[in-house]
């Protein structure tokens, strides 16, 4: 018999945080971060590898339920596909998402506000970076 007050001993842990699930999205920030190394401004060639392996992380993400991975993919994917063609790519932005991004790889369930925090920040530069492309 169990009383009410006392704690459940398997609580279900989110599907994002098995460990198998986590090497899988930080092997895929890994393959960002390296197609990423040496990223010109213009250089549309290995933009794209950058956006289709973010897309792929992206899926991951969706598919393990890992939403802040997920929303820093998305944000990353907005940025690239807003700014990127036209030239203006600003890789320190890219850099700050794959920082995110690493960050977000490590940090579990117990940071969940930290998460959400990183992501907030990741989505209020985009924006800022948008909105200055539209107005120029």
């Amino acid at each position: 018999m169990r009383r009410l007050q006392d704690p459940f001993e398997t609580l279900e842990r989110p599907l994002w945080e098995a460990e198998t699930n986590r090497e899988l999205v930080r092997e895929c920030v890994t393959k960002i971060s390296e197609l990423a190394r040496d990223l010109g401004p213009t250089d549309r060639r290995k933009l794209r590898e950058i956006y289709a392996a973010v897309s792929d992380t992206e899926q991951l993400a969706d598919d393990i339920r890992d939403q802040a991975m997920g929303d820093a993919a998305r944000s990353l994917g907005r940025y690239i596909g807003a700014v990127g063609a036209a030239g203006l790519l600003d890789t320190e932005v890219v850099g700050t998402h794959i920082d995110a991004m690493q960050q977000l790889g490590m940090l579990g369930a117990e940071h969940i506000d930290e998460r959400e925090d990183l992501v907030r920040g990741l989505v209020a530069i985009v924006d800022k970076r948008v909105r200055r492309k539209a107005s120029a």
